[in-house]
């Protein structure tokens, strides 16, 4: 292996500086500053930290292909999605009438997440955005699995551009489409209708669709297709030893991802809905997040509605990361 490809000395010691002097400064903030016993989980992200500088300076001239910085940016990436989801998980276990001051979840109850199911308006938003979200996911594979294949394997004039714009569409504000899908709807005397929200929800699901199964396609080993062909395989031949094998799993994986990307969106369920009862759920938890009294509820419906996405990533976890890239 090339001795240049190596994180130098210097890099890794400035890394371990940096996460010992970062680590240093939560110990002391959390034993000044911050009150018990949120201490304990302050002074536990200093050790890691001040721990990963030490380990850092003793390996520092070793020959190992360890890069101290993407061990410091894997740690700060932990330390701040952990946290947030760790003060969701305290809110949501407050006792109803009080509230939490602080990030752990001590006296803890979990009422809340029995309790929203209970709840009509955050079920009827789960039931709208299931079936919102649902119905566009499913339209826009429909549409991306052909639209993916062209953009592969065809001589399509302009078919770069075309990628292109799919790409673009995903970092478009969805809220810039609130507003004239809703006088859309109004006109066509469908704003009542749930069904309808999907159409302009295709503006979200679509372009996503699109990307991940062209990424899928790309991966896909298209020199077995083409011998199966050859070999006179019949249509369902074709998907019993090339689609199945090689595509099933990586565009099931696509099409859940799709859904939890659309069902997340705000500002089209809030901008379309005219009534509380055909709000989807992030819209819905939107509006109930003003009111103190609620916050339990909408915590626990918020982690309810991760936690099938935390199993797909936990048992498919390779898969996800080969088909979105390191």
């Amino acid at each position: 292996m090339n001795v240049a490809s190596h994180p130098s000395i210097r890099s890794r010691l400035a890394a371990s500086v940096v996460a010992f002097l970062l680590g240093f400064a939560m110990a002391n903030v959390g034993l000044i500053v911050v009150p018990r016993p949120d201490t304990w989980l302050w002074l536990a992200a200093a050790i890691v930290l001040m721990v990963t500088g030490v380990v850092g300076v003793l390996v520092a001239d070793t020959r190992r292909d360890v890069s101290l910085w993407a061990v410091l940016g894997v740690e700060l990436l932990t330390l701040f999605t952990l946290a947030p989801l760790l003060w969701v998980l305290s809110t949501a276990t407050v006792a109803e009438g009080s509230r939490r001051t602080t990030l752990w979840p001590g006296d803890a109850t979990w009422s809340a997440f029995g309790e929203v199911w209970d709840a009509g308006p955050v079920r009827t938003a789960m039931g709208t955005s299931l079936l919102v979200a649902g119905l566009a996911t499913v339209v826009a594979m429909l549409v991306a699995a052909p639209a993916a294949h062209a953009l592969m394997h065809r001589d399509a004039p302009g078919r770069r551009w075309w990628y292109v714009a799919f790409v673009a569409a995903l970092v478009l504000p969805t809220f810039v489409l609130g507003a004239p899908a809703a006088a859309q709807l109004l006109a066509l005397d469908l704003a009542t209708s749930r069904l309808a929200m999907a159409v302009p929800t295709l503006a979200v699901a679509l372009p996503i669709a699109v990307w991940l199964t062209v990424r899928v396609l790309r991966r896909a080993p298209w020199s077995l297709y083409d011998a199966v062909r050859a070999d006179g395989a019949s249509v369902g031949q074709r998907l019993r030893h090339f689609a199945v094998p090689h595509l099933a799993l990586d565009l099931g994986l696509v099409t859940i991802l799709v859904f939890f990307w659309t069902s997340a969106d705000v500002a089209l369920g809030a901008a379309m809905a005219p009534t509380d009862d055909q709000r989807t759920l992030p819209a819905t938890l939107l509006a109930l997040g003003a009111d103190p009294e609620s916050s339990r509820l909408v915590a626990a419906a918020g982690l309810w509605w991760l936690l099938p996405l935390v199993l797909v990533a936990t048992v498919f976890s390779r898969r996800l990361v080969s088909l979105l890239g390191r």
